[in-house]
């Protein structure tokens, strides 16, 4: 028992160095700001859309209710956005109107790439279509959370089912789990939809239901806690609703990137103590990760396998995503790797594994020494000694290729 809550212990703590270490905060606060710029733009957008369901009237009672006690701020933002007709906004009004979106989503993609270890945004021809999947699934979700409690509540075999059967608590409380559920999955669908990297399911459910449950949480303690509401009225008068409204959208993008943090931490839950291991370490683990990948990729390719992806060789390494990524793009610089955009990016051997030499990789992955006239003479002895030390190396590994070690090991081995 004692063993379980040092290792929950530690795993909360950290997530929250994680959290820390990504600038949580501070990617919320930026968010909240590209959030209050975006967002009559991007209701504007998905009012559009909805309009064509037919359901664009019950988006105005879910923003009220998402939004507390902000009701001043959020008839405002639908008032303007009503007075928004896209068909009179002309060619150019639309793709500025587009284009704020895409910021908006953009930025969003940036923060949780940040948290993934991703350097890339999906390519531009993508960006489109799955932005416009965000812009639909979402606020659909976030609709029927809000609306189908009370819209089942109101026919008559349920009322009839609650009001005389002993499943009547039992389906009023199925009833209010609701919205829950699908704040759960509009959480979910985001933490596997917007990375630009693969995410497994178990970790996007377990961070989806977490940060929902957060989320309802939130909204309930900002329903009913409106802490320091006369304050605010006093020193902002009639515009007190917008600090309110800016301290609600803040906390909510706190949850979900700290959300994104449990995703993050569950998915490499057996490699996060690896990882700040492999930090401490030498050069050396480096030259022996960077090997261990390359031998992983020519045995995909050896075996006719498909392509792997760094999540498969950061869980067969047992290292963090990040890490994988930085060495994979070591080794395609150093020309040894080849990246190819199928379904994701996907890793092959540059040549032939029987044209790799192995002295080639190890040099190529330590550097080539200084000559000896562009160094001090203090520095001339280690030069001379770890000179020798790379020729021996080089003549045992002579003609020694990364198809060779793939032999003397064997594939079953390797992947």
């Amino acid at each position: 028992m004692k063993g379980r809550l040092f290792v929950f212990l530690q795993t909360v703590y950290q997530i929250c160095a994680s959290f820390t270490e990504h600038q949580g905060s501070l990617r919320a606060t930026a968010l909240t700001y590209t959030t209050m710029l975006s967002l009559v733009p991007f209701l504007a957008i998905a009012f559009s859309v909805l309009k064509g369901l037919g359901v664009q009237n019950a988006l105005e009672p879910l923003l009220q209710q998402m939004a507390g006690d902000s009701q001043e701020t959020i008839s405002r933002i639908i008032n303007y956005v009503n007075n928004t007709n896209v068909k009179s906004l002309g060619a150019v009004g639309l793709l500025v109107l587009v284009l704020t979106v895409i910021s908006l989503l953009e930025r969003i993609e940036e923060s949780f790439n940040a948290t993934w270890g991703v350097r890339e945004t999906r390519p531009l021809k993508r960006r489109f279509s799955d932005y416009l999947s965000v812009v639909v699934v979402g606020p659909i979700l976030l609709l029927v959370a809000t609306s189908m409690t009370t819209s089942l509540q109101s026919q008559w075999l349920v009322k009839w089912l609650i009001e005389h059967t002993y499943l009547g608590s039992s389906i009023l409380m199925l009833f209010r789990m609701v919205p829950y559920l699908f704040i759960w999955l509009a959480m979910i669908f985001l933490y596997i939809f917007i990375p630009n990297t693969k995410v497994r399911i178990g970790s996007a459910v377990l961070g989806g239901v977490l940060a929902g449950t957060a989320w309802q949480i939130a909204q309930w303690g900002y329903f009913h806690f409106q802490v320091g509401v006369a304050n605010y009225n006093a020193i902002y008068g009639t515009l007190s609703a917008l600090p309110i409204f800016l301290i609600w959208v803040y906390t909510s993008w706190l949850i979900v990137l700290f959300g994104l943090e449990v995703v993050y931490a569950h998915q490499h839950r057996g490699t996060r103590a690896a990882q700040l291991r492999i930090r401490a370490q030498t050069a050396t683990t480096r030259e022996i990760l960077a090997l261990s990948t390359l031998l992983l990729v020519c045995s995909h390719f050896r075996t006719g396998g498909p392509p792997p992806v760094p999540i498969q060789l950061s869980d067969k390494l047992g290292i963090a995503l990040p890490e994988m990524e930085e060495l994979l793009e070591t080794l395609r610089n150093l020309r040894f790797l080849a990246k190819v955009s199928d379904n994701g990016s996907r890793w092959l051997p540059a040549r032939e594994p029987s044209a790799i030499m192995l002295d080639e990789v190890l040099t190529a992955l330590r550097g080539k020494l200084p000559p000896e006239e562009e160094c001090t003479l203090a520095c001339r002895p280690a030069i001379e000694v770890l000179g020798r030390e790379s020729d021996i190396r080089s003549e045992n590994l002579k003609g020694v290729t990364i198809h060779d070690l793939m032999m003397s090991t064997g594939d079953s081995q390797i992947v």
